[in-house]
């Protein structure tokens, strides 16, 4: 896929389980015009496969202990629900992303009945995972060629089925090799699909390379996937948003990236997803500042990613274990309503299009740019406290605030800056 084509997705990340009071594929197909009505143009749902019962988390299991990579779990649904959400998807013009969960099975899954020799053993046989607290799963060796084979079978049966692309989880730790030949025999039968990568924190990279194993950085990822997750740098934003780190060394992270990965790289921007320990509206309650985190992220070069709930400022994250219905009512319909009109900036052509720069502008203030064709898209996030008169190097005049509709002016050299995140055009 080419990357320049993908920098005006949005992508939707949907737990069925958590979706509706019913926790079923019904439920999220009952909310495909809700989720349409956003802007959203990629729907990716956690895994939706049958669970293993083996050393389960919780109740009702972890969605990523698999048991059967070529099942819909019943508790979800049947193949034909799993059918007519992809149909519905593309009768809306959303595109459609699975998880692929290959680094891991369930303790019990079929695969592990099987081919008991396809998976990671000690000296003395035991079936073990590379990462301690996943408790209900054993890794796969992907040293037997047999189990790339049997994966790239896999892909192909859910390509065939019509979706649009794959969600590869703790895509660092299995071999690039793998990938390569996945992603050209796939796209060689179908139309070119999405490739998105979790990878994964440095210090993640560090701990899997220290105990002996294969873990690929970021660069490495881009030779095959088409999107990555931001997670190099999100030790760097939440140590800032927590006061741990200074503004200058988050901003000098984010400049890196623009350097060390290739010209047309893809992020995936997010606040917060499933993996997270707190929705972002707990941990910053502020709403001026909750406001230009959600702006500033969604407005970055890459491809925005909103998690089931976020959108109307929910501050209860499910719980992946258990039985846990979002409860939509709680949601503020004004939140929904500017991440809307943020989505609506994102999908812009100078946005997809422009030449992308980063800058400081005072402490707790940054001015991203895109540049293209004579005009020049602005957006100025203030992180900090308070209002303040901040220097900018933009022309004098009067602009138009494209977040909040408001008229404001620049006068020699110079800007009032509320608490309101300020997104306008400008020529040059």
């Amino acid at each position: 896929m080419d990357r320049k084509l993908l920098r005006g997705e949005s992508i939707y990340s949907v737990y069925i389980r958590s979706h509706s009071v019913n926790g079923d594929i019904q439920g999220v197909i009952n909310d495909l015009e809700r989720i349409k009505s956003l802007g959203i143009t990629i729907l990716w749902i956690l895994p939706h496969y049958e669970i293993g019962v083996k050393a389960r988390k919780g109740g009702e299991g972890s969605p990523y202990s698999i048991s059967d990579y070529y099942s819909v779990n019943p508790d979800l649904g049947g193949l034909n629900d799993f059918k007519e959400l992809i149909d519905k998807c593309h009768q809306l013009d959303i595109k459609f992303l699975i998880d692929i969960v290959f680094n891991h099975t369930s303790c019990d899954s079929a695969l592990l009945e099987e081919h008991p020799n396809w998976f990671v053993k000690t000296a003395d046989g035991e079936h073990i995972g590379k990462v301690p607290h996943w408790s209900d799963v054993y890794d796969l060796d992907f040293s037997n060629r047999e189990l790339w084979n049997y994966f790239i079978d896999v892909l192909k049966y859910w390509a065939d089925l019509g979706v649009d692309g794959f969600r590869c989880d703790v895509a660092s730790i299995i071999p690039l090799a793998f990938w390569e030949m996945a992603k050209d025999t796939i796209n060689s039968s179908h139309r070119d699909l999405i490739w998105l990568a979790e990878s994964v924190e440095k210090e993640f990279v560090s701990f899997i390379r220290h105990n002996g194993y294969q873990c690929h950085s970021d660069s490495e990822l881009y030779q095959v996937f088409d999107i990555l997750y931001d997670y190099d740098i999100q030790n760097y934003l939440y140590g800032y948003i927590n006061g741990e780190i200074k503004f200058e060394e988050f901003v000098k992270e984010l400049r890196n990236q623009e350097v060390v990965y290739p010209e047309d790289y893809l992020k995936l921007r997010f606040l917060e997803n499933h993996d997270s320990k707190l929705r972002i509206a707990k941990l910053i309650p502020d709403i001026f500042k909750l406001k230009n985190w959600k702006a500033f992220s969604m407005f970055e070069k890459g491809v925005p990613l909103i998690y089931a709930g976020e959108e109307y400022k929910l501050d209860h994250i499910p719980n992946l274990f258990e039985k846990d219905p979002i409860d939509w009512s709680l949601g503020d319909s004004d939140y929904f309503k500017f991440v809307k009109k943020l989505l609506n900036i994102d999908h812009m052509y100078i946005v997809t299009n422009g030449i992308y720069t980063i800058n400081p502008l005072a402490k707790d203030c940054v001015h991203l740019r895109y540049r293209y064709n004579g005009e020049t898209l602005h957006g100025i996030f203030n992180f900090g406290e308070k209002n303040r008169h901040i220097q900018v190097e933009v022309l004098e005049g009067e602009y138009f605030n494209m977040i909040d509709g408001e008229i404001f002016y620049i006068k020699s050299d110079h800007l009032d800056l509320s608490k309101t995140p300020i997104i306008f055009k400008s020529v040059p």
